[in-house]
């Protein structure tokens, strides 16, 4: 994907084996401007027998936007949810149910590093949600107001704690009924109202179609929990 947006979209489904191929679901260009916006993408898989995959939900080589999706359980050996080989913008995704080394996100080098990453909820199936060929040191400075676990990241091979800082938390969403697929959240949810909001949010919209940000607060996750709005009983 070179350009463009890709909107209101289910990916679903895909088997690459060629070992030339990369990315199940979505494949970014080198420097690519395309956007993927309110798109579920969900059992993929990239496999070369085991040895080899890149990016079962998305691949970038350092490029593209992702806003307000849902990106479940795909599959690969090299970052289930995401392979970064260079930096990407994504915010507002439920990155869960992913399988893989790195079964959230998995970055190749250093120059991944330079990716953002604002109020996404990270929960992989297996594996950590967060490792990297080089060291992930410092990488809590890209990842604002999301949900991540606690042990999930790795450096130099070394298993270690993500920080809780820049908003970011251990807390676990409280999910509908994530067994069934439904991903959105529950009225009493830790991570309702808990995202970092900017003006853009005002006119956007979350997976389901509801406006994204509610009374300048915003949701961690795809999902925008409505509010449950104020009842007057006058007698």
């Amino acid at each position: 994907m070179k350009g463009g947006t890709v909107e209101d979209c289910r990916i679903t489904d895909n088997r690459l084996v060629d070992y030339a191929q990369n990315g199940g679901g979505v494949a970014f260009e080198q420097g690519s401007k395309g956007v993927v916006r309110r798109t579920i993408i969900d059992g993929n898989n990239v496999n070369y027998g085991g040895d080899y995959g890149y990016g079962g939900g998305i691949y970038t080589p350092g490029g593209g936007v992702v806003e307000n999706c849902l990106i479940v359980s795909n599959t690969a050996t090299w970052g289930g949810g995401f392979y970064l080989d260079g930096s990407i913008w994504a915010t507002n995704c439920t990155i869960v149910g992913n399988s893989g080394s790195g079964a959230g996100i998995y970055g190749y080098n250093s120059g991944w590093k330079s990716s953002r990453f604002v109020n996404l909820i990270l929960r992989p199936r297996d594996g950590l949600a967060i490792s990297g060929s080089a060291t992930t040191n410092g990488v809590d400075t890209m990842f604002s107001h999301c949900s991540i676990e606690a042990i999930s990241q790795t450096s130099k091979g070394v298993i270690c704690e993500f920080p809780e800082v820049n908003g970011n938390t251990h807390a676990l969403p409280e999910f509908v009924d994530a067994a069934a697929g439904d991903y959105r959240q529950t009225m009493h949810s830790p991570l309702r109202r808990a995202g970092l909001y900017a003006p853009w949010m005002h006119f956007a919209a979350d997976l389901d179609g509801r406006k994204r940000a509610s009374g300048g607060m915003v949701d961690i996750g795809c999902y925008q929990r409505p509010s449950g709005g104020l009842r007057l009983l006058v007698r």
